[in-house]
């Protein structure tokens, strides 16, 4: 690893942007265990779901929270791969975060599953809500319509160089009650006013009653508070665009111990930066600004504590930016945790889980899986962070590190002020 000062890129992109400089974890390097930051030891790692050809060997967007002495795990699930029509959600649960029940399914596919690229209704695991003491999991719902340039502005049947995007159109999730033990209702379909098409032997499996719809609508207010802001797009909230780049995505949004709110996007361009967006009041938005903080790309999630300090849980390995030769993904390997007093600058990083998915599954028979621990989703109570992610988008686990071993040479402050709350809602 380089001293943290050698990590600072010049401060434009070669296109004349200024970046600004929020890292200064040293420069990653992925050919070392770790990418080189410091490996935490003291990690317990618990698998939740195994992926396998008949449940569904692709199992992705991981979404974890903790109500009432009970973790609740969901995730996207498809027998073929990524984002393929027919996707559904499952769910587990554990009172410690090492034993975890069977999964279940807990929102229905929308249609039978077709391979990925064929147009479709998808449904991908969102959010967890609390609402009036009750805890809600919430479904995206969209329909797959083809295939889209960066802009957005042309839709193909096919992709190809142009058109790698996959384009969708949105329509109003679902919820559903979860109880101690699990889902104790049926899925309200839907949380708003747009329906998706009409699938009537899957849509027949969800409820449509007035007073059911009325408090999905409820669920969904809740959803769009600024202090609830969640990772993903946010509802009712557009995203901000880059001040150099056509398409950001997958923002994660913190406050500052200023008490600035801060949004993190990934770049769809393969800068192999973060981008960075900044509110008073968690509703108008800057435009993104290109950081030093290196992307995979890949999804990233944020924790903000009691003390003022952030943590930034991702896929930070990228050794490289604004290289035109390296329009890939790094491998997402390792799972990186990295820490920042007060939200503005990261000073140190950890690699939380090392190594990639030895898939059970031939990886060409499942679209879309790679490398490592990715797409995490976050908890902090009693000092402990919980992460929830997939393991190379087949297996779904949780790592569980003491807040204490990402202090200072490992023993710092992080945990003076009692537990921290996720950024991205309950």
């Amino acid at each position: 690893m380089t001293e943290a000062a050698e990590s600072r890129e010049a401060q434009r992109r070669p296109n004349g942007t200024e970046v600004r400089h929020m890292w200064d974890c040293g420069r990653p390097n992925p050919a070392l265990r770790g990418a080189g930051f410091p490996v935490l030891d003291d990690v317990r790692h618990s698998l939740i779901f195994a992926g396998e050809r008949q449940a569904g060997a692709y199992n992705h967007h991981s979404k974890l929270t903790r109500h009432r002495g009970m973790f609740h795990a969901m995730w996207s699930n498809h027998p073929h791969g990524e984002d393929g029509p027919g996707q559904r959600v499952l769910y587990s649960h554990s009172s410690d975060g090492v034993r975890w029940s069977s999964s279940v399914e807990l929102f229905p596919p929308m249609q039978p599953p077709r391979p990925n690229g064929e147009n479709g209704l998808v449904l991908t695991a969102w959010r967890w809500v609390k609402y009036e003491g009750r805890l809600f999991a919430t479904a995206m719902c969209n329909e797959n319509i083809g295939f889209e340039n960066p802009d957005g502005s042309e839709i193909v049947p096919q992709r190809d160089a142009g058109h790698r995007f996959l384009a969708r159109r949105f329509f109003d999730g679902f919820c559903r009650e979860i109880g101690e033990n699990g889902p104790i209702c049926p899925p309200i379909l839907p949380m708003g006013d747009k329906v998706p098409p009409p699938a009537p032997a899957f849509v027949s499996l969800y409820s449509d009653d007035e007073e059911a719809m009325r408090l999905g609508r409820r669920v969904r207010e809740e959803m769009c508070r600024p202090e609830n802001t969640p990772s993903w797009n946010p509802p009712g909230i557009s995203l901000p665009r880059g001040v150099d780049t056509l398409r950001l995505c997958e923002p994660t949004v913190y406050r500052a111990r200023c008490g600035e709110y801060v949004m993190l996007l990934r770049d769809g361009e393969f800068s192999h930066r973060l981008y960075a967006s900044f509110s008073d009041d968690g509703r108008r938005w800057s435009s993104a600004v290109p950081t030093d903080i290196p992307d995979s790309p890949s999804l990233s999630t944020t924790v903000a504590l009691p003390n003022g300090s952030v943590l930034l849980v991702g896929n930070m390995v990228a050794s490289d930016f604004d290289n035109a030769a390296e329009v890939r993904h790094y491998l997402r390997d390792p799972l990186v945790i990295a820490v920042s007093s007060d939200g503005s600058m990261f000073e140190r990083a950890y690699a939380l889980r090392c190594g990639t998915q030895q898939w059970r599954t031939p990886r060409e028979e499942v679209r879309g899986r790679n490398g490592g621990a990715q797409y995490p989703s976050c908890v902090v109570e009693n000092g402990i962070l919980h992460v929830q992610y997939s393991m190379g988008k087949e297996d779904i686990w949780m790592s569980s590190v003491a807040l204490a071993c990402l202090g200072p040479d490992g023993g710092g402050s992080l945990n003076e002020r009692g537990t921290g709350v996720r950024s991205q809602g309950p």
